[in-house]
């Protein structure tokens, strides 16, 4: 007898599917990464996201401002989102490259990104993102081609 299948579990994908039914904001528990920043969902719909995080001196250089790394990584998790938000249910996405730009230097506190799917093809999909600091000053942006599956 053949036993039905059913697709991988994603976690961070069930989390979304949570998130775009609500009520949010919705912590990201799906990794210690996300969990040490604090991450929240604080808007999911598909293609388009928005997360907040807490990035704490331990983040820092030695000048005090964040390492850009830390930004990246923020930028990364909302792009990897916008894209996984449009994928079915145990799929994945996974980041190809990205580019980062970094328009002023960024203190530990709290910053917002939001990110969007561009265009979604079937193997690959284009985000843009923005991560913002408090009163919505931009400090970096990003974009990425990543890989549906």
């Amino acid at each position: 007898m053949m036993q039905k299948s059913h697709p991988p579990l994603n976690a961070d994908r069930d989390l979304l599917e949570r998130a775009m039914r609500g009520p949010l904001p919705l912590a990201v528990d799906t990794s210690p990464l996300a969990v040490e920043l604090s991450a929240r969902i604080l808007q999911a719909e598909p293609g388009e996201v928005r997360l907040s995080y807490r990035a704490g001196a331990r983040f820092s250089q030695a000048t005090g401002s964040l390492q850009g790394g830390t930004l990246a990584m923020m930028l990364d998790f909302g792009l990897a989102f916008a894209a996984l938000s449009l994928r079915q249910p145990g799929g994945s996405t996974a980041t190809l490259s990205l580019t980062v730009n970094y328009l002023r230097p960024a203190l530990p506190g709290v910053y917002e990104v939001h990110a969007r799917v561009v265009r979604s093809g079937h193997r690959v999909s284009y985000a843009e993102a923005t991560l913002m600091q408090a009163a919505h000053v931009i400090v970096a942006t990003a974009t990425s081609p990543l890989l549906n599956s």
